[in-house]
């Protein structure tokens, strides 16, 4: 199941230990005497970087109630928790409340998220360290009543991830200010853990599934060999990040994903076309996948970039007078060896039959058939939420087995069809106003009840790529928006995109 470090890893506390009932009073007395700004920034509208959220905004809020942290604490095993609790005798929250835990060392980077239902009045975060060292703890105040209670969800983050539509941006995306206010009050930002409970690895086995719930960002030589946790094989890191990360982006190529129990092949681009060799490799779906494709093709030899592919759908649409978003067949496609990816735009169920036509089109070029055909979507998940209760189960879940439905027509019974739903990023921003985490891990839940079906319906390979895990760590340094995340959060998904689709060479599968 996915959302395993998004949404599960939630332990709510009915009652604050004993023990911590005087930290907690000494520091609710400090945090009742901090000033608040005059001015904050309201949900209903973009804002300027001046006008923050944070605490003050859920004081407000709240009638007065002020949060604190109580920690971090180190257990015997190497787990640490923060306790996030409200202030006041039977103090407890209105509404739902979640917190967002970014954690650093200098060879780690990892992230959970915790949220209490309304009526709660305290929530513990728990992570367990996957090595020892001295880390930074970064807790921040996230949502506050995202869980569809009959009123819009606030984010209390320190970011304004979009100035006013069309206007560009002139101002950071993650305000030092804000970001400060937005920080549990009083909540230690320092650890040393000292023992802790190593994970079982199981070294040579390659990663073939896209589940990353498991996993940890890791800093490792500069040549890419050794790391905190796991291993690889294939070529360099370095390499990879080269082909695939914009110049600007790569001051975080030392890090990389990995998992416990696993290793990611990073192909070279021939191992890659050697692969894909009489595939035809079909992306479907809004710009998170749009990102995808094209950090894929780059991987590949390709080179392209979503700023290209954007520009060449605007000039399209400029040439058909028609919107850019209704004119999938402007995007670009790559041929590498045998191979053929392409990218058909879609944001709404209005735009299947253009996602039609661009991959009958493909299936028709002339040339040998292809073997096999892959199907890389995510429906327009990010767009199919427009407002903050839309019933994501219902509006997201037909829109997705209609488009389908028309692919698996347009594919025909004759070649085998695999299916690899992306899910959303860690949507751990407000870039629009009906979208919340709660709401970007119920369309995952969506993709991942469609995977199951397409296997029962005769899909044989259908699964999902766990995009939001995998981001979740990446919030402060590879994303703009709080969705699109670039850097090596880019590179990584990718990576493990071709490994569900390739298995590694020969020469590299002898410990499987």
């Amino acid at each position: 199941m996915l959302g395993l470090r998004l949404c599960a890893v939630v332990a709510v506390l009915a009652v604050v230990a004993s023990s911590a009932e005087g930290a907690r009073s000494a520091l609710c007395l400090s945090q009742r005497g901090a000033s608040a700004p005059s001015v904050l920034a309201q949900e209903a509208r973009f804002n300027p970087p001046s006008r923050c959220r944070g605490w003050p905004l859920l004081r407000k809020l709240e009638h007065g109630g002020d949060v604190v942290g109580v920690g971090p604490r180190v257990t015997a095993n190497g787990t640490v928790t923060l306790d996030v609790v409200a202030c006041g005798a039977n103090a407890t929250w209105h509404r739902s409340l979640s917190v967002f835990l970014s954690v650093y060392s200098d060879r780690v980077r990892d992230a959970v998220l915790a949220r209490a239902p309304r009526g709660a009045g305290a929530l513990r975060l728990a992570w367990a360290a996957p090595e020892a060292g001295e880390y930074t703890f970064l807790p921040r105040l996230h949502f506050y009543g995202d869980d569809c209670d009959g009123a819009p969800p606030v984010y209390l983050g320190g970011s304004e991830p979009r100035c006013a539509p069309r206007q560009k941006c002139r101002t950071p995306r993650l305000q030092g200010a804000c970001d400060k206010l937005a920080m549990v009050p009083q909540a230690g930002t320092r650890v040393a853990v000292n023992d802790v409970l190593a994970p079982t690895r199981r070294p040579g086995r390659q990663c073939r599934d896209g589940a990353t719930a498991d996993g940890t960002w890791v800093r490792f030589s500069r040549d890419g060999r050794g790391g905190a946790a796991g291993g690889y094989s294939g070529s360099p890191w370095s390499t990879l990040v080269e082909r695939s990360a914009h110049r600007h982006d790569r001051k975080m190529a030392p890090w990389r994903f990995s998992r416990p129990d696993c290793d990611y092949h990073f192909f070279a681009a021939s191992e890659g076309a050697a692969c894909l060799d009489d595939v035809f490799v079909a992306y479907v779906g809004d710009s998170l996948v749009r990102g995808l494709y094209a950090t894929t093709v780059r991987l590949l030899g390709g080179a392209t970039d979503d700023d290209r592919i954007k520009a060449a759908q605007a000039a399209t649409a400029q040439r058909t007078r028609g919107g850019a978003g209704s004119n999938p067949e402007s995007q670009t496609t790559f041929t590498v060896g045998g191979a053929r990816l392409a990218y058909a735009n879609m944001w709404a169920g209005s735009e299947l039959p253009s996602v039609r036509r661009v991959l009958a089109q493909e299936l028709r070029r002339p040339g040998r058939p292809f073997a096999r055909i892959v199907v890389v979507a995510n429906w327009g998940a990010e767009h199919s939420v427009a407002a903050a209760c839309d019933a994501v189960e219902a509006k997201f879940g037909e829109q997705a087995r209609a488009a389908l439905r028309a692919v698996r027509q347009v594919a025909g019974a004759g070649r085998p069809l695999s299916l690899v739903l992306a899910t959303p990023t860690a949507l751990l921003a407000r870039r629009n106003p009906g979208m919340s985490t709660t709401k970007a891990l119920q369309l995952a839940s969506v993709l991942e009840r469609q995977a199951a079906d397409a296997r029962a319906a005769g899909v044989a390979d259908a699964r999902v790529l766990d995009l939001s895990n995998l981001t979740l760590a990446r919030f402060d340094d590879a994303t703009l928006d709080g969705v699109h995340y670039g850097q090596t959060a880019a590179t990584m998904g990718a990576t493990v995109l071709l490994n569900m689709l390739c298995r590694r060479p020969e020469r590299e599968q002898q410990n499987e």
